[in-house]
């Protein structure tokens, strides 16, 4: 005969039951976070190397293309000093566009740095903003200002952008 609530239930029981709740049956989900990052290595002379390029050397002998891997690969996110990059590529060049700026044969560096694009209204003659575009780095190379971005591939988006930036700025954009 059974009996009604918790008559007949021994201690051990309790414990067993209490016990069984603080057990977690799967890993609590990771804190999400704002950027997908692969953890990098960077040398004492600002050489980076993700842990892809890694596994890469790792596995030099069975694969002689050594560096080399999907645009998925190379265009990861990567971390440097604090900094947030689009991609490895975009982060190598920033090692070497900050090695310049210690040497002093550049001033200025500045990343992500926003141009506002704009029009002149044909009908009242003012000129309106209608979007921006950002340069991946500016900096002063001999007092000229330089404007240089990183580019994987170059979308028809960007080829406007571009175009829209030189007739107003009258400023090259350097491609690295």
């Amino acid at each position: 005969m059974a009996t009604p609530g918790w008559q007949g239930v021994t201690l051990t029981e309790i414990a067993q039951m209490q016990r069984a709740r603080t057990v977690p049956s799967r890993p609590a989900p990771a804190r999400a976070q704002k950027y997908r990052a692969e953890p990098c290595i960077v040398t004492a002379d600002g050489t980076l190397f993700t842990t892809t390029e890694i596994h890469t050397a790792e596995a030099a002998t069975k694969n002689p293309l050594v560096g080399t891997g999907t645009l998925a690969e190379r265009a990861v996110r990567c971390g440097i000093v604090g900094q947030w990059f689009a991609s490895t590529k975009e982060g190598k060049r920033f090692l070497e566009l900050r090695a310049l700026e210690r040497s002093g044969t550049i001033t200025e560096l500045r990343l992500q740095a926003p141009f506002d694009l704009t029009v002149v209204s044909t009908t009242d003659g003012q000129a309106r903003a209608i979007g921006k575009w950002i340069a991946d780095f500016v900096y002063r190379r001999d007092g000229a200002l330089v404007t240089e971005d990183t580019k994987g591939c170059k979308t028809p988006l960007y080829l406007r952008s571009k175009k829209h930036f030189q007739a107003q700025y009258g400023l090259p954009i350097l491609e690295t």
